[in-house]
């Protein structure tokens, strides 16, 4: 008897067991871990290299996250209006960050979330920063680089905003000098360290920098300006001088005439003749009455001032104030 109890306990128990083993065998339980990764994009509009008040959400701009090596698409977003973006949950593992390029634009340039590695973590919420820059380049590059393209430029300011009455603004980097051109309203003085975000253009057969905005970053030392003859300021010694601030010493004035509203002086120190464009619009100390023989025909003057195109081939001298006109 006891060995049938046995023998029947036996059974029920790999009954048992086998009901164990059978349940669920018809679906498959997988536990996948993930992690989470977010993002914003912002335009830097003043060129700071970090966001700050001044700059813009980057929206619209397609985010992918691919696997390193099969290239292929896991999760895809798109920046919102605050320029924030989400690629949900992710499966653990080695992914790169990457953004559809007709979405950005060939006048910028992308830094900290093109081409990211990352490496996601069971739980782990990654928040990615990306930052979109117009290229930041010298005046000499600007010179040749293609037009329409905006940029940022750093130099000195040769004068300040107002001196001239067509908004021109001219500054000076180690690599040169350039014009800046449609410049809005600013309180930049001559002397100035600024930032200018701006468009290249042409002007004159000179390239400028167009439609302007000015940045200033402080205080700098205006560069010494060379001393030129009349015939070198005239043809701004074969363009390299474009832009430029120049000197002039113990020049003659050979004759005055009064053009759209400037006072214009013919002088020449027998190297060849040269204009001299006085604003009388932008200051008032160029405007009459004059005292007696200040600008006459024989006069001998020290002359400062930027050059600027005044023909194909020729410029003209623009003194930025009274000051810059010393009689002899």
């Amino acid at each position: 008897m006891k060995r049938m109890l046995r023998s029947a306990t036996r059974l029920l128990t790999l009954a048992a067991l086998a009901a164990c083993g059978n349940a669920g065998a018809d679906r498959t339980v997988g536990i996948t871990a993930t992690g989470s990764v977010r993002g914003a994009m912002f335009l830097d509009a003043n060129g700071s290299g970090t966001r700050d008040a001044g700059d813009l959400a980057a929206v619209g701009v397609r985010v992918a996250l691919v696997t390193p090596l099969r290239r292929d698409t896991l999760r895809r977003a798109t920046t919102d209006a605050n320029g924030d973006f989400d690629l949900g949950a992710v499966p653990v593992g080695s992914y790169e960050v990457v953004l559809d390029p007709a979405s950005v634009g060939d006048s910028v340039e992308v830094q900290g979330v093109d081409g990211v590695q990352l490496t996601l973590a069971p739980d782990q919420a990654l928040e990615l920063t990306g930052r979109l820059a117009y290229p930041r380049r010298t005046a000499l590059q600007l010179r040749s680089d293609p037009l329409g393209r905006r940029v940022f430029l750093e130099g000195v300011a040769l004068h300040g905003y107002g001196t001239y009455s067509d908004t021109l603004l001219h500054v000076t980097d180690t690599t040169g000098a350039l014009r800046a051109a449609r410049v809005r309203p600013s309180v930049v003085s001559a002397g100035d360290s600024v930032r200018l975000r701006g468009r290249i253009a042409e002007r004159d057969g000179q390239r400028v920098l167009d439609d302007v905005t000015v940045f200033i970053l402080g205080g700098a030392l205006l560069p010494t300006s060379p001393v030129v003859t009349t015939q070198q300021a005239a043809n701004a010694s074969a363009g390299a001088l474009d832009a430029a601030i120049v000197r002039l010493f113990d020049v003659p004035i050979i004759d005055t005439a009064t053009v759209l509203g400037s006072l214009r002086l013919e002088v020449n120190d027998g190297s060849g003749p040269l204009t001299v464009v006085l604003d009388r619009v932008a200051d008032a100390a160029f405007r009459p009455p004059f005292l007696a023989g200040q600008w006459d025909a024989g006069e001998r003057f020290d002359f400062v001032g930027v050059l600027v195109p005044l023909a194909p081939g020729t410029w003209a001298l623009r003194p930025r104030n009274a000051f810059d006109l010393t009689p002899r």
